[in-house]
């Protein structure tokens, strides 16, 4: 039973990447590029899309291949990149990206982190401003670090304080009183 559920799957997957143009993978990438380079992600240029490997390519190497950080600034990119796309081409997508910690591990690819370090200044001031200049949909970043700079008038900051009764508690409600056995009461 898992191997056909895994045949359909690698079935539907050659089904898509068939379906997939060359022209649209380019400027898929352009867009992945543009991106980077906007944040000063090293070798920006060279960065791609795999249609074949379903990953990106940075640096002669899939994303999976990076360390934690590389790989989320990658993935941000990636997030960020195809809802452009689609935004750009009135193709369906809901128009927000959720990023969950893009930029506190990374450390760009040519040098090692210390302990402590924080990521380069100015790749963090670059990515806030191009997902507040740059980007056409809405943008929810979930990050344990603030922006260096004050964010834009028409932008939300929301601190999570994980106190019941200071600020809001976190992403999702805490729950108050969940009731006998971590089941809500029914008020009905």
């Amino acid at each position: 039973m898992i191997r056909r559920i895994a045949d359909e799957t690698e079935a539907e997957v050659a089904t898509a990447v068939a379906g997939l143009s060359l022209t649209a993978v380019r400027e898929f990438s352009a867009e992945i590029s543009k991106r980077l380079a906007e944040w000063g992600y090293p070798s920006a240029a060279s960065v791609r899309y795999d249609r074949n490997e379903l990953d990106i390519i940075a640096g002669d190497q899939r994303r999976s291949a990076h360390g934690k950080g590389v790989r989320a600034v990658l993935h941000a990119a990636f997030a960020l990149a195809l809802a452009q796309f689609c935004i750009d081409r009135e193709l369906p997508h809901p128009g927000f990206v959720v990023l969950d910690s893009p930029l506190v591990t990374y450390r760009p690819p040519d040098q090692a982190a210390e302990a402590g370090d924080e990521p380069p200044e100015e790749v963090v001031r670059a990515f806030y401003r191009d997902i507040q200049d740059g980007f056409g949909g809405q943008v929810i970043v979930m990050e344990n670090t603030d922006p260096l700079d004050p964010l834009a008038p028409d932008a939300l900051d929301i601190r999570f304080t994980k106190r019941v009764n200071v600020g809001r508690y976190g992403f999702m409600p805490a729950v108050a009183d969940a009731g006998p056995a971590g089941s809500l009461a029914n008020e009905g």
